[in-house]
């Protein structure tokens, strides 16, 4: 039996279990303890731990944020204290604690208040070096530091996402062993998974869980040799059954014929289907299983005696086998199970290796490699060797106090036992497990309420309890107690957890209250301590979760209009009032769902809501989801599905209308879209991803939308943190479709990694929380609602890969795990859910420090008719799980809350009806009114962008439109313009160049790479050296799977090197060129540019006289951009050298000197060659001290490709004069031409 604890008289040596109710004060405690460690505090028995330093006393919690709040409240208790003591300060200012240490401090034996204080003042300047920290971070602090001893390098990293390896090992594990496979064998995997991503889906949950598969599941051929064993292993138990089917029909129909057994209890139906289904295994090889789906009970010896006339049915020898086939067909191994175990065994090895090599780990690997290092240190064949590691350890942590023990796993607790021994304690040792196993609630993160019961039994005779409540008032503790103290008495006790007498292994104690100085009151009342909304309709899910949901909003409006009001708040003893708030009311829900429900709820009436969950990643919320769409069309502008779905996402929140104008892939609207989306994938590509959504952002009013909605704040914020992830992201990835599908795997396992948590917001602190009870855990609240209470979520089979539960073995639990997923281990799996609803229902309910509301009904599931109420926490608690009946639930709950003896400040029966509350909350009394907008007569300035030549023509002959910043790459334009011209119809003459070459936009990218790489090699160098040219052409061939072009491209790429230019003067080459420069960028400003004035002047200057399309009627103020493929200078004169790939016809003549004027007047290439050699002349006017337009510029030069050969074909020369230069270089700067 456990005693009261006093955290001054403990003695601090060997192994102690504290168990903490709720509210009971256990991070008081602790840092009670730390302090009189601190000062070698206790009575000289020869047992007692000398003063310790921070650095020696080892405090372990399970999360950072636990651990960083438990180094405050040290620090604060060690030099709280050392101030009290230095000051001689009265005793009102201390606590019990306090004032019992300050005696023994004074007695005639102690150190003195002086040394004391100067000991706490000194353990808290050291307190930064001190061992407060997770049990993970710990493990790897102590491989490191005892490297030589544990094995494991000095060096090795923590990497907290292994998703990336994980995927990249099973696919190998695809390559090795599924890819050899026959037809048959790979038809019966995937039938199963039918893709590695499917296999790593099904594979992560049981990973380093499963027993290896038998020995014939060995080498490449594994999954195949396993296969035929298994095929063999069934068709050996199957043999004669077929015979014996048959003679269990013949059987069965002569004792029907001659009434035998009671035939309403085996029905002929029901019969014929258990034959068929056993007729059927028998006959069909892939059938390794029976039916589960049927009740195979039916044909058991023990049933048919039950239903048998006479003497008892004669037990022929089907019947006898048939009661062992079910044992024999548990020993086998089905095939999809043996891939699971050889899968798993195969990753585990692979990963491990992996790692290793990588000299990184996972958190699981921390202790995992501690708890081996442990293991084989304890059983190391040399006697001075062994345990050297955990003595080492011991001697560095001579105590440990380790918090929140109750989710403690088995391994973690195997590592305190080799360190500690908690069943034969070290001497000068401590180990102090303080918990609470009714607050167990994370089995879903391993956390094993099994492994605290292991430690309760080595503790024997070493186990205190705190049973004080210092949290909530004396009326809301005594409704606690009630609830579970009835509960309590029945079989099993009030957490169903009993051994095997029935006596409870998890017994609720009542706690004692401390009370609060505060009391709440409502409309000129104090509140009842638990109000209980109690519907006696029975409701399915859905409409119990709405209802519920409905109440709980109408609640918080009521109390929060009477705060208003100035009756619904805090009166304290001495008089003091505080008005109620928003940010006093906890929702506790157990999922996103049940959070929705109600926080829409809430937005119905008005009231703003903050929801906080234990898995509130930023990868988890709508915003991620939109964002993927965003990145998708920003990637691919030209795919129109992207585009559309990106425009259709809620968070751009676009007007309908505006949507509904862009239902016409070719209206205006359309165009001016995509060309948003082309300017972005130019950013991206440019600048990054960070700048890129930050445009997107502006140019979608993105903030501005948000901000003018009810959750726009936090959703705006979501997406800057996205965006922040994403450009981590991107400095680790190669390309953006690398970081699209980063993103997509981490929206899919939102839980994996450590940087997506929910960025929290300043005002997020004064709304209503709706929080998951597992976050609530260690939280407290003024006001709590539980309005979903009876909610729970049975064990499904359809959504788990196997079943978990814990089999009894002697005096200990252990772990099972079952892929078959039969119905009585369904059973055991929902019944350990049952008692963890059990325990997750006492944290939500001992979360309220003054009022608590619950939510009942009978509730029903699926299309069920009976009341399922009795298979939820609380339906235990009522009825310890018996079924309940719809009528009687109002009973139940007043007999359960024992309401006959209650006090009206402890309980009442909210009978609130939602439209009696306030439809909406009213604004404060006392808000600021608005006063009226201010008029603005700022003049707004001209429209500021960058555009460049493909931005320009992108929209020919279209109205006005805003310009887009960037624009489609001029190949591609090269491409469409392709793609609509009518081939010339010459006939005869010499063939163009590079027939082979199919047109369109990749293969113009790849010629102009070509021909750039060149440059930047050296045209002379290139031509010295044709294998680098190439090796250079074969592999990017390789890449778009163009072999045939090798050679002849090669061959072409050599000859334009020695191929006349056309240039005038002197003949020049590619190859014979001294000064050039490829690539070449520019920047020049456009100061209202008219673009009507700029395609006159380009008309009138190059090409006159030809028909083309018109530019947009616009304005361009800004900057415009481009690139020049080529620069050159030729006789003291420079050139703008532009690479033209387009198709013009399959003759030479196609690209004779007439041929071009129309395709380049068609294309709008003249309005391309006077943008280049306007910056051509800007640049040399700059750079040259004696520029003259007409000595220096040589004008533009197009080299169309395909039928440049020397001769005079495919080369287009247009020199504009000085005075034309002059009058466009004015018309840019804001003049006239």
């Amino acid at each position: 039996m456990s005693q009261p604890l006093n955290p001054l008289t403990l003695p601090l040596s060997g192994s102690w279990l504290i168990e903490a109710s709720a509210g009971t004060g256990k991070t008081y405690t602790l840092a009670a303890l730390y302090v009189r460690l601190a000062l070698g505090h206790g009575p000289d028995d020869g047992a007692r731990l000398p003063a310790l330093s921070p650095s020696q006393i080892l405090v372990m919690t399970f999360t950072e944020a636990a651990a960083g709040e438990l180094r405050d409240r040290i620090r604060q208790r060690l030099t709280g204290l050392a101030d009290w003591l230095r000051r001689d300060a009265p005793a009102a200012e201390a606590d019990a604690f306090s004032l019992g240490l300050l005696g023994e401090l004074d007695a005639a034996d102690g150190m003195g208040r002086e040394q004391a204080a100067r000991r706490l003042a000194l353990a808290a300047d050291l307190l930064d070096d001190a061992a407060i920290s997770t049990i993970h971070s710990w493990c790897l602090r102590m491989l490191r530091e005892h490297a030589l001893y544990s094995g494991n390098l000095f060096d090795e990293s923590l990497d907290s996402d292994d998703g990336a390896r994980y995927a990249d090992s099973v696919r190998d594990y695809w390559r090795t062993f599924v890819y050899p496979l026959s037809d048959a064998d790979f038809a019966a995997v995937a039938v199963h998974w039918a893709t590695p991503d499917q296999l790593a889906d099904a594979l992560r949950p049981l990973l380093g869980e499963l027993p290896a598969p038998p020995a014939v599941w060995r080498g490449p051929l594994a999954l195949a040799h396993g296969r035929q064993h298994s095929l063999q292993e069934a068709a050996a138990l199957k043999t004669g059954w077929p015979e014996r089917v048959a003679e269990l029909r013949a059987r069965f129909a002569d004792w029907q014929a001659a009434k035998a057994y009671n035939g309403n209890r085996l029905r002929a139906a029901t019969l014929a289907k258990l034959l068929d289904a056993l007729d059927a295994w028998a006959s069909q090889p892939h059938l390794a299983q029976l039916d589960d789906s049927l009740d195979w009970s039916r044909l058991s010896p023990d049933f048919l005696a039950e239903i048998w006339k006479g003497d008892g049915p004669p037990l022929c020898e089907p019947l006898r086998a048939l009661a062992t086939l079910h044992s024999q067909l548990a020993a086998l191994t089905p095939f999809h199970h043996g891939v699971l175990a050889h899968a798993s065994q195969w990753l585990g090895r692979v990963l491990d290796a992996h790692k290793r090599r990588e000299a990184v780990m996972d958190f699981d690997d921390l202790l995992i490699r501690l708890d081996q290092a442990l293991q084989t240190d304890a059983s190391h064949p040399d006697p001075e060797q062994r345990g050297r590691l955990a003595a080492a350890i011991r001697q560095q942590f001579p105590a440990a106090l380790v918090d929140e023990f109750q989710d403690t796993d088995p391994r973690q607790y195997r590592i305190l036992d080799a360190l500690y021994r908690v069943a034969a304690p070290h001497p000068g040792t401590l180990l102090a497990m303080i918990g609470d196993p009714k607050q167990a609630i994370y089995a879903f993160r391993g956390g094993d309420i099994f492994t605290y019961l292991t430690a309760r039994a080595a503790a024997h005779g070493r186990h205190v309890t705190l049973d004080t409540n210092f949290r909530s008032t004396e009326a809301m503790v005594a409704r606690v107690n009630a609830m579970f103290a009835r509960a309590e008495a029945r079989p099993g006790g009030a957490f169903a957890f009993a051994d095997d007498a029935g006596a409870p292994l998890l017994p609720f104690q009542p706690v004692r209250a401390a009370g609060r100085r505060e009391t709440l009151h409502h409309q000129g009342a104090p509140l009842a301590a638990l109000q209980v909304w109690l519907d006696a309709e029975p409701l399915n899910a859905a409409s119990y979760r709405e209802r519920m949901a409905e109440r709980c909003a109408a609640q918080v409006c009521a109390l929060l209009a009477g705060a208003q009001a100035g009756d619904t708040g805090f009166a304290d003893a001495d008089g003091g009032w505080r008005a109620l708030t928003a940010a006093d009311i906890a929702i506790l829900v157990r999922d996103g769902g049940e959070a929705k429900s109600v926080r829409a709820a809430l937005t119905r009436r008005g009231i703003q809501s903050v929801y906080l969950s234990d898995r509130d990643s930023v990868f988890a919320s709508r915003e991620a989801a939109d964002l993927l769409h965003w990145l998708r069309a920003c990637a691919e502008p030209t795919q129109e599905r992207w585009v559309r779905a990106a425009l259709a996402t809620a968070t751009l929140d676009l007007p309908y209308a505006r949507l509904d104008a862009q239902s016409e892939a070719g209206a205006r609207d359309w165009d001016a879209e995509v060309e948003r989306f082309v300017a972005l994938n130019a950013c991206w590509r440019r600048q990054g991803v960070l700048p890129m959504l930050r445009q997107l952002l502006h140019r979608f009013d993105v903030p501005a939308r948000c901000l003018a909605r009810d959750g726009g704040e936090r959703a705006l914020t979501n997406l800057l943190h996205l965006a922040e992830l994403l450009h981590a992201d991107a400095e680790l990835l190669d390309g953006e479709h690398a970081l699209i599908r980063r993103l997509a795997e981490r929206i899919a396992r939102p839980d994996r990694g450590g940087d997506e948590r929910i960025v929290r917001l300043e005002s997020d602190a004064g709304l209503v929380r709706v929080v998951t009870i597992h976050k609530s855990k260690g939280l407290e609240y003024p006001l709590a609602m539980l309005p979903f209470a009876a909610s729970y979520r049975p064990v499904d089979g359809a959504r788990l890969p196997a079943y978990r539960y814990h089999q009894k073995d002697g005096d200990a639990y252990r772990p099972a795990l079952s892929l078959f997923k039969r119905e009585d281990e369904r059973l055991a799996q929902d019944r350990e859910r049952l008692q963890e609803d059990l325990r997750l229902f006492y944290v939500a309910v001992t979360r309220a420090r003054h009022a608590l509301w619950l939510g009942i009904a009978p509730l029903r599931r699926g299309r069920g008719k009976s009341n399922t109420l009795h298979e939820s926490a609380l339906g235990h608690l009522l009825n310890g799980g018996a079924p309940i009946d719809d009528a009687a639930v109002p009973a139940l709950c007043r007999d359960w809350l024992d309401a006959e003896h209650a006090a009206a400040s402890e309980l009442a029966w909210a009978e609130l009806d939602p439209s009696l509350a306030p439809a909406r909350l009213p604004p404060p009394a006392d808000a600021p009114a608005l006063a009226a907008a201010r008029a603005c007569w700022l003049r707004p300035p001209a429209p500021w962008r960058i555009s460049s030549y493909s931005g320009l023509t992108l929209r020919l002959d279209a109205e006005a439109a805003p310009l887009a910043e960037s624009a489609h790459d001029d190949v591609a334009q090269e491409a469409q313009a392709d793609a609509e011209r009518e081939p010339a119809s010459a006939v005869g003459g010499l063939p163009a160049l590079l027939d082979a070459l199919p047109p369109g936009a990749a293969s113009g990218v790849f010629v102009h790479s070509l021909l750039e790489w060149m440059a930047h090699t050296g045209f002379a160098a290139v031509a010295a050296n044709p294998s680098a040219l190439r090796d250079r052409v074969a592999r990017g061939c390789a890449l778009r799977q163009w072999p045939q072009l090798i050679d002849p491209l090669t061959e072409q790429l050599l000859a334009w090197l020695h191929t006349p230019l056309g240039l005038p003067g002197a003949p020049a080459t590619l190859a014979g060129l001294g000064a050039y420069q490829a690539e070449l960028e520019f920047w020049f400003a456009a100061q209202q540019l008219p673009l009507p004035a700029l395609d006159a002047h380009t008309r009138a200057m190059l090409l006159p006289g030809l028909p083309r399309p018109a530019l947009a009627a616009d304005t361009l103020n800004g900057m415009l951009k481009g690139f020049a493929d080529l620069v050159l200078c030729h006789d003291g004169r420079y050139y703008v050298v532009d690479y033209k790939t387009n198709w013009l016809g399959p003759l030479r003549a196609d690209y004779a000197p007439a041929a071009l004027a129309a395709p380049l007047a068609e294309s709008r290439y003249d309005l391309q060659a006077a943008i280049y050699l306007l910056a051509l002349h800007r640049h040399l006017r700059e750079r040259l001290p004696d520029y003259q337009c007409e000595r220096h510029l040589g004008g533009a030069l197009y080299l169309f490709l395909r039928g440049w050969d020397g001769h005079g074909h495919g080369v287009w020369h247009a020199c504009p004069s000085a005075a034309e230069m002059d009058a466009l270089d004015q018309l840019f700067a804001g003049g006239r031409a």
